[in-house]
């Protein structure tokens, strides 16, 4: 009969870009059942990459107080557990290697300890990859990557739909073309946020019907286009895409870009206008953190996969895609759709 220990816990290595192993330890002794920090974080983490065409490579491990036999069937029931809830999770989309287990044999060897319990030593090792081909081992040398593993030509399936929101992984693990992604998301990202904010404006004749209220809609223009530039060079930095989204920096608050006083009504309107543009901009920016919105992303390596995209990976692709100038970009969206309107250009008059 198992032995409770408590909670499970995990350690994530990451090998390279799109590539991590992640270790679940601390089963119950005498136990393989995978606790809910251990599936949490097969979640977060391995499944997530498995829907970029990724595959994964199991091995079981047990501690020395055991026989050989015993220790061995638990390893090996251990990294069973493994693979069957990937199994159940997923469809039929990624390949796994065949899973291995050692028993107590690689824990006696590198501690010379036996009839020893370490909760580090009743662990499984799951390592996942963006390729479509099986990790030839685990990939860490804390337990011998020169070991291969054999392969299993089992396709196991995975379907449901993938999210950033745990934070746990990043782009580059996720084998994401982040240029891409703005053109991917543009119904929903800054050039869909922005088209929303032009339509509501045109779709309105009173705000075109005197100088105030044109100066208004001009100054509501600005504010949105200078408040997703302010907020998009936040997520400039090219690193981000290699820091798991946890560790992305919070969204900036952006400041209307008043540069001289209103001597006149129509520059009062205008400047009340750039404050409306500017909080309409971070409103709609933190709405789409709070919600993201599923795109389909386009891979690096061709293909595309489903991917929930909040507000901060938004301004990120944005920011890659429009080369640094999202102010820019959104304005263009703005002429555009006063094009065709039959309107001029910003300032429109």
């Amino acid at each position: 009969m198992a032995k409770p220990t408590g909670r499970g816990t995990y350690v994530i290595h990451r090998n390279g870009d799109g590539d991590i192993t992640v270790q679940l330890a601390n089963f119950d002794i005498d136990g393989w059942d995978l606790k809910k920090d251990h599936t949490d974080i097969l979640k977060a983490t391995v499944l997530e990459i498995l829907k970029s065409g990724g595959s994964v490579a199991i091995l079981g491990h047990a501690s020395t107080t055991g026989d050989v036999s015993h220790d061995e069937v638990i390893s090996a029931n251990r990294a069973g557990e493994v693979i069957k809830f990937l199994r159940k999770e997923g469809g039929n989309t990624f390949f796994v290697n065949k899973l291995d287990y050692r028993g107590k044999a690689t824990a006696l060897a590198l501690t010379g300890q036996d009839n020893t319990e370490d909760a580090n030593w009743r662990t499984v090792w799951v390592r996942v990859w963006t390729n479509k081909n099986p990790p030839p081992d685990i990939g860490t040398k804390l337990i011998n990557p020169d070991v291969p593993l054999p392969k299993d030509p089992f396709i196991s399936t995975f379907s449901d739909d993938l999210g950033l929101a745990s934070g746990v992984l990043s782009i580059v693990d996720l084998g994401v073309d982040i240029a891409g992604l703005a053109l991917a998301g543009v119904i929903t990202g800054v050039g869909g946020l922005a088209l929303t904010v032009i339509g509501g404006l045109i779709a309105l004749p009173a705000l075109w019907a005197t100088v105030d209220a044109l100066a208004e809609s001009n100054g509501k223009m600005q504010g949105y286009a200078d408040a997703m530039q302010d907020m998009a060079a936040g997520f400039s930095d090219d690193a981000l895409d290699s820091k798991p989204l946890k560790d992305w920096p919070a969204i900036p608050v952006p400041t209307p870009h008043i540069l001289s006083s209103a001597d006149t009504a129509p520059q009062q309107f205008w400047h009340q206008g750039q404050r409306w543009g500017c909080a309409q901009a971070r409103i709609d920016v933190l709405k789409l953190q709070a919600e993201p919105v599923e795109v389909d992303a386009p891979l690096k390596k061709g293909g595309t996969r489903k991917m929930k995209v909040n507000g901060k990976v938004m301004l990120r692709s944005a920011w890659v895609s429009s080369k640094g100038e999202v102010g820019a970009a959104v304005m263009k969206v703005f002429n555009e759709r006063l094009a065709a309107a039959g309107k001029k250009p910003f300032p429109t008059r």
